[in-house]
């Protein structure tokens, strides 16, 4: 049995432009943002692993594409958000603009936590590079060229 949809050409081109709208915001996050010529999220992350050089089909890229897809994600739906903020918080009351504020201070505190993870492997091994490097002793972290 086949199931037919009714829609009109609106309702399509209105999706369409909604999908684009969609990878029009999170296009700010890619490293090609001024001459990406992607058109879905699933793209814009492809494209951002060809950029830095990493092979989609290693376990890291594998885990970056995912990861990237996500982020991209995220950032259309911030920049959704914020737009309906921008429409309607005028005609919320008082007690409505601050759950609406706590709501949000919360979300956004949840994203900060996903950088954390991301950023320690790194600090850590800069630190091991510099100290190999013996640019800096480890134990009063000044320049060697200056001592």
């Amino acid at each position: 049995m086949k199931i037919t949809y009714k829609t009109s050409d609106a309702d399509m081109h209105a999706s369409t432009n909604t999908a684009l709208s969609r990878v029009d915001a999170a296009r700010v996050l890619s490293p090609r943002r001024k001459s990406s010529s992607a058109v879905s999220v699933e793209q814009l992350a492809v494209e951002q692993l060809e950029h830095f050089g990493v092979d989609p089909a290693s376990s890291y890229g594998e885990a970056l594409l995912s990861a990237s897809e996500a982020l991209y994600e995220v950032q259309a739906d911030m920049d959704r958000l914020w737009k309906v903020t921008a429409e309607t918080i005028e005609g919320l009351d008082r007690t409505d603009r601050i759950a609406w504020f706590n709501a949000k201070k919360f979300s956004l505190s949840r994203l900060r936590r996903f950088s954390i993870p991301c950023r320690i492997p790194s600090v850590r091994l800069i630190r091991s590079w510099i100290c190999r490097m013996s640019l800096f002793r480890p134990r009063d972290r000044t320049p060697s060229s200056i001592m």
